[in-house]
């Protein structure tokens, strides 16, 4: 019982690569409240329809996240393990299974996505403003996919702070700027339910730059070719 102690180097860095995540999905969360703020102005269908949507958007997101999930532990124990090239490998196949999940768990909602919604709601005019969001949304979807799990895998290089930051411009600032300049121009519901695919795309964009520029020089160190 002696040996049962914290080690507050573990416990230091496990805070770290934790509290960056948390905070990410407090003030995302928040953000999403003010999306709301603008759905809700279209009428009691509209939000009717958002709320219907968005149990079906994390459906959808569920299975991507847990993706993301797994390759954070996947790249961290072979980081440790210094075995490089099972990371790139294991990126690079995560990314397209994350991909392909997001394109036919979406592309599946989209075919049936009147039915979908009437699971929820069968009123007319949810369901017609539940459609909008579906359709909006999920076709970009993937993208949502690729910046969650390029994250995971840099996180499970130890870099925690930098994607934080990355998906906090992306999903709270830029989602924000959009919503008040582009509902300035045009006050639709197309416009206001564009606005996740906005953070999305931009998030990936950064996302990709950035671990295009660290994970080389994370990577560089001769591999270790013994069996792990």
């Amino acid at each position: 019982m002696s040996e049962l102690r914290i080690d507050i180097a573990i416990l230091k860095r496990i805070l770290m690569l934790g509290i960056p995540m948390g905070l990410q999905q407090a003030i995302t969360s928040l953000s999403n409240v003010v999306v709301t703020s603008y759905v809700n102005a279209f009428g009691s269908d509209s939000m009717a329809g958002w709320s219907a949507y968005l149990r079906i958007h994390n459906l959808v997101l569920m299975p991507i996240m847990s993706l993301s999930m797994a390759i954070t532990s996947f790249v961290g124990q072979n980081y440790g393990a210094r075995r490089y090239d099972r990371i790139r490998k294991g990126t690079r196949n995560i990314l397209i299974l994350g991909c392909a999940c997001a394109i036919v768990c979406g592309g599946l909602i989209i075919l049936l996505q009147k039915p979908s919604i009437s699971l929820f709601n069968n009123d007319p005019g949810v369901i017609y403003y539940g459609c909008i969001f579906i359709n909006m949304q999920l076709p970009l979807m993937w993208f949502a996919s690729l910046c969650n799990l390029l994250a995971g895998s840099l996180r499970g290089m130890g870099v925690s702070h930098q994607p934080t930051l990355i998906c906090l411009f992306s999903f709270v600032v830029c989602r924000q700027v959009y919503l008040a300049c582009a509902t300035a121009l045009s006050n639709t519901i197309q416009v206001v339910a564009f606005s996740y695919p906005v953070g999305w795309l931009i998030c990936t964009l950064l996302m990709a730059l950035y671990y295009r520029r660290r994970a080389p020089g994370l990577l560089s160190e001769p591999e270790n070719t013994t069996s792990s």
